[in-house]
C-alpha cells in the first residue's frame, strides 16, 4: 500500500468588491506544499492517522444587511459561481517526492503556478496558464541526477463550455 503524507505552509484566499461587479480579484494562493509518498509493506506499522493545525486572521464583521442578502439562497449561488468564474488560483511552491527505497527518491518540484481568468463573456471563458519552473530529478545518495530540466510555460486557453473546476480546469 502506499503511505502519503505531506503539508502545506499556507494557504490564503482573498477577493476585493467593487460596485459593479461586487466580486473582484478573487485568489486562492497555496505556498509550500510537500507531499511524500512512501511503498509499506507492513499495514501495522504505520496506521492510518490524520492531523491539521491552522491558524486564521480576518477582521471581517458581518453586516445585517450581509446576513439578509445570505438568507436568499439565490444570492449564495450567484456569488458562488461569480467567485469560481474569476478565482485566479496561484500555488508559488510544490514538491511531490516518491521514495523508491531508504535513500533514493523522484522528486517533481514546482515554482509559481498559476491559472488566472482573463475575462468571460458568452458562456466562453479566456484563462492564462504559467508554469514559472517545473522540474523532475531522482535523488540517491545525496546526489541529484535530472530527469526533466527545468523549464517555464505559458498558454492562454478558451474554455468553451462545462462549469470550471468541476468538468475540468
Amino acid at each position: 500500500r502506499l503511505l502519503v503524507s505531506g503539508s502545506v505552509e499556507q494557504i490564503e484566499f482573498s477577493w476585493a468588491w467593487d460596485t459593479y461587479s461586487l466580486i473582484t480579484d478573487v485568489t486562492l494562493t497555496i505556498r509550500g506544499v510537500r507531499i511524500h509518498i512512501n511503498v509499506v509493506e507492513d499495514d501495522d506499522e504505520y496506521p492510518v492517522v490524520a492531523t491539521a493545525t491552522s491558524s486564521s486572521a480576518t477582521d471581517n464583521v458581518p453586516t445585517e444587511e450581509a446576513a439578509a442578502a445570505a438568507a436568499n439562497p439565490d444570492w449564495k449561488v450567484r456569488y458562488l459561481q461569480q467567485i469560481m468564474d474569476h478565482l485566479t488560483l496561484v500555488v508559488s511552491d510544490v514538491e511531490i517526492a516518491i521514495h523508491l527505497n531508504e535513500t533514493s527518491k523522484v522528486v517533481l518540484q514546482g515554482k509559481d503556478i498559476e491559472l488566472k481568468t482573463l475575462c468571460k463573456g458568452d458562456d466562453k471563458l479566456m484563462q492564462a496558464m504559467s508554469v514559472a519552473s517545473l522540474e523532475v530529478w531522482i535523488e540517491s545518495d545525496k546526489s541529484k541526477y535530472p530527469i526533466l530540466e527545468p523549464f517555464g510555460y505559458r498558454a492562454n486557453i478558451q474554455r468553451l463550455s462545462g462549469r470550471r473546476f468541476l468538468d475540468g480546469i
